[in-house]
């Protein structure tokens, strides 16, 4: 998060992370701006290819249930 430009006397120790929360102090802190930017990355090369092994399994086990089906036993 970049917010210093927008939030005088931001910094990283008015933020605090667990597993399902991020969560900011704003006590203290006045805002300056029009705007709090937040800048996430992209997921990382592996985890795209991953994600796509995943859905191209999920789609060949579809696949190939639909055809056990519709063939003569």
């Amino acid at each position: 998060m970049n917010a210093a430009a927008n939030l005088a006397g931001f910094d990283a120790s008015w933020l605090s992370f667990t597993g399902t929360e991020i969560r900011i102090g704003w006590n203290g802190l006045s805002y300056t701006g029009g705007t709090v930017e937040v800048d996430f990355t992209a997921p990382a090369p592996a985890t795209q290819a991953l994600l796509g092994a995943g859905l191209l399994g999920l789609t060949m086990g579809r696949r190939r249930g639909q055809n056990a089906r519709l063939s003569p036993a």
